[in-house]
């Protein structure tokens, strides 16, 4: 009985395909005794299949295979592989003891309804069949998908008695729900809320948070840490409930820094849970961050700068030091004059040469080099080299300027947002 029911659904199907086509011409109108009539017809066909699935004698393995019979109907014979995935828990995607027990069953199904080849990964041309399932009264519902390149080519559901799982001890609730229900629970704190540092240096105490569940600490718990919206690293809590971050500020473009602790609710849970399934649990059961105020002091910077004539006299008015200054300034970098207060050493050696004179027309030509050294261990953070950069004039010292001017802005698009 349960087989000839499953005759008609590709019926139905395409039925209901050739119905929601009149309905989108208005051709018809929901209103319409036909329409009223199939869909009174496909009531009945699916309240049948559901009294026969929910006999006490239905087995796992027997709705395996009814639902492979179900979408066998609908798909006919297949060349390539079906690739199988575990069904998951209601909308969450994540799986149990029953997912794994019902794959096993629907994969033998498949074998025996049309001598399906199963497989665990996925083809380019593969029947995708992957599905749901969840509670309904004192029944399991599982639905089924088959698609093909993301297109559903069939579906098929069943239902099974849940006293039948209960008395062999099947667990159909992944155990990942367990640690759902801590997440009401969960509280972050900052243990060193209020910082201060140096841009490019390490704070001289990690970020710590301590992470509870109402009186208790709890160890590894994921955190993700945050820079505005920018990630800027992970840990996880120790046996004491601590979550401990190096951090070092990148720039001191802005003189307060804001991170933000929070938890990481997919790698709490574990599985492979969807997206949507996880930003709703981040509004069931809002976690409210650890936040961090660290005030941050600008890394000092100390100019040593050599910029040569064509004559080989310095310049009296020196042109690469200001625009490289410039653009360290809008990096939020300082300057001093002593170079035992700065953290940083730029060195600039330039040389200028004399080119050639064509129809009063003179030129010039700047070879130039620029490095940025970490003073407190000797590091180069920073190098750019030019050579031969070209400048005209009405005569040499003009075109010497210009090629300083050149140059000048060809190193101040070079130089990096980030130095250190």
């Amino acid at each position: 009985a349960l087989k000839t029911y499953y005759e008609t659904m590709p019926v139905f199907t395409e039925l209901e395909e050739a119905q929601f086509i009149l309905l989108a011409l208005e051709i018809v109108n929901e209103s319409d005794t036909k329409l009223k009539e199939s869909h009174d017809l496909l009531t009945a066909v699916k309240s049948a299949i559901t009294d026969l699935q929910q006999s006490e004698k239905s087995s796992i393995d027997d709705l395996g295979y009814f639902m492979a019979y179900g979408l066998f109907l609908q798909l006919g014979n297949l060349q390539s592989p079906v690739h199988l995935q575990a069904f998951g828990f209601e909308n969450s995607g994540l799986i149990s003891e029953f997912s794994e027990r019902f794959k096993t069953a629907l994969s033998s199904g498949f074998v025996r309804a049309g001598d399906y080849k199963v497989s665990d990964y996925p083809g380019s041309s593969a029947i995708a069949v992957s599905g749901s399932y969840w509670k309904e009264g004192e029944f399991l519902k599982v639905n089924a998908v088959a698609r093909q390149n993301g297109q559903a080519k069939a579906a098929a559901e069943i239902s099974l008695p849940v006293q039948w799982l209960r008395d062999r001890s099947v667990n159909w609730v992944p155990e990942n729900y367990l640690r759902i229900a801590k997440l009401a629970e969960i509280s972050l704190e900052a243990v060193n809320p209020q910082q201060d540092a140096r841009a490019g240096r390490p704070l001289p105490e990690p970020l710590k948070v301590k992470v509870q569940s109402t009186t208790e600490p709890l160890a590894e718990v994921p955190l993700v840490f945050y820079l505005q919206d920018e990630m800027v690293g992970k840990a996880a809590t120790n046996q004491a409930g601590q979550a401990i971050l190096p951090f070092t500020p990148k720039q001191a473009d802005r003189q307060t820094q804001i991170v933000l602790a929070k938890l990481d609710i997919a790698g709490f849970i574990g599985g492979d849970p969807e997206p949507a399934f996880v930003k709703q649990l981040e509004k069931q059961y809002p976690v409210s961050p650890a936040r961090f105020m660290i005030k941050v002091v600008p890394l000092t910077v100390f100019v040593q700068s050599s910029e040569k004539g064509h004559y080989g006299n310095q310049l009296e008015i020196k042109l690469l030091e200001p625009t490289l200054k410039e653009a360290l300034a809008e990096r939020g970098y300082a300057f001093t004059d002593q170079m035992n207060e700065a953290d940083l050493l730029v060195e600039i050696d330039a040389k200028a040469r004399n080119g050639s004179n064509v129809q009063g027309i003179y030129f010039g030509f700047v070879d130039a080099s620029v490095s940025v050294v970490d003073i407190s261990d000797g590091r180069e953070l920073w190098k750019q080299s030019l050579s031969s950069i070209k400048g005209g004039g009405a005569d040499f010292n003009r075109a010497v300027i210009k090629a300083y001017e050149m140059a000048a802005q060809e190193l101040k698009e070079a130089m990096p947002d980030k130095i250190k």
